[in-house]
């Protein structure tokens, strides 16, 4: 073969891959912990289209309102992978203060990232326009874990899952502290509704659940799971309507009516998998689980609340997080 054919080949086959890449739709991005990547989950066909490397140690996974970037922290490398959908190739890495072992991250809706810095009780903010850390501020003596962002971008809900075991809530405008909500032990997951007004935080060493009233931000119900729950990560469905709760312990899913307060489902996953975290499609009718042990991701149909596949991605999938790519 010539060099011309020998170009027009790999031309070809360059614009087959580029044109996989390029496309649209709804995908899912799984932080694989131990194999330092993180895996692309097409959820129109609940297959894996390519496999990120990233540092070592990728622990959490947030995309941007727009579904352009995808933010992935790397706990050893004291930095953030930042993502680019459109190729699936990392478009910059931002380095954070040293030592501070970021863990959880969370885009605001105007576009800024907010990110959890578990050593120096810390939040760094980057600036998605020069991906520059432009801010960074101090939380008191806690161990941020995870932190969650109100729907209109005006509050921060930083969980610590350390002792003294509670929420702090950052006004975003002032990056004070103007609230601390005290809930179970080691908190770890959470979750808010929509409309801002319910915020769901799992407590894994007392099998419960705590809903915060977020206009009062005061504790209005302890939701007991199983004995042997150990409750990680949460989601909640783009309506409101339920709460989706990972039970670490049991290998299952809580359905929690979020009127109600009341467990109305439990979703049987993989025995003995270590299910850890969940995110939910925009149309509200798949959700995928992080299965830790077993390297896979659980497919739910929402409307029967059954699994419905197993994917296969990379070694103890940790972190899971919806894009909406155009």
């Amino acid at each position: 073969m010539n060099r011309t054919l020998i170009f027009k080949s790999l031309l070809g086959l360059s614009l087959i891959f580029s044109n996989h890449l390029f496309s649209a739709g709804v995908f899912a991005y799984v932080t694989n912990a131990r194999d330092n990547s993180v895996s692309v989950i097409d959820t129109s066909t609940n297959s894996v289209i390519t496999t990120i490397p990233v540092g070592f140690f990728p622990t959490d996974v947030a995309a941007s309102p727009d579904g352009t970037i995808v933010y992935v922290p790397i706990f050893s490398e004291n930095s953030i992978f930042a993502i680019n959908t459109s190729t699936n190739m990392t478009q910059n890495v931002i380095s954070t203060q040293g030592g501070s072992k970021p863990l959880g991250v969370a885009v605001a809706p105007n576009g800024l990232v907010y990110c959890a810095n578990f050593s120096n009780a810390s939040i760094f903010v980057i600036d998605p326009n020069s991906m520059t850390e432009v801010d960074n501020f101090a939380l008191g003596a806690i161990f941020p874990f995870d932190l969650v962002i109100s729907p209109d971008g005006t509050r921060a809900y930083v969980i610590n899952s350390v002792a003294p075991k509670n929420v702090k809530v950052i006004d975003l405008a002032t990056r004070l502290v103007i609230a601390t909500v005290h809930t179970g032990q080691q908190t770890q997951g959470g979750a808010i509704t929509p409309d801002g007004r319910l915020l769901y935080i799992s407590n894994p060493v007392t099998n419960t659940v705590s809903v915060i009233d977020t206009t009062t931000n005061s504790v209005i119900a302890n939701i007991a799971l199983a004995a042997n729950a150990f409750p990680r990560g949460i989601a909640v469905s783009p309506d409101g309507a339920f709460a989706y709760v990972v039970q670490q312990g049991s290998a299952s899913v809580a359905v929690i009516n979020t009127v109600s307060q009341a467990i109305t489902a439990t979703i049987a996953l993989t025995p003995n998998s270590d299910p850890y975290y969940i995110a939910i499609t925009p149309d509200g009718t798949q959700a995928y689980v992080t299965q830790t042990l077993t390297g896979n991701v659980s497919v739910i149909n929402l409307a029967t609340n059954l699994v419905t596949g197993t994917i296969s991605v990379g070694n103890f999938p940790f972190s899971v997080a919806i894009a909406n790519v155009p």
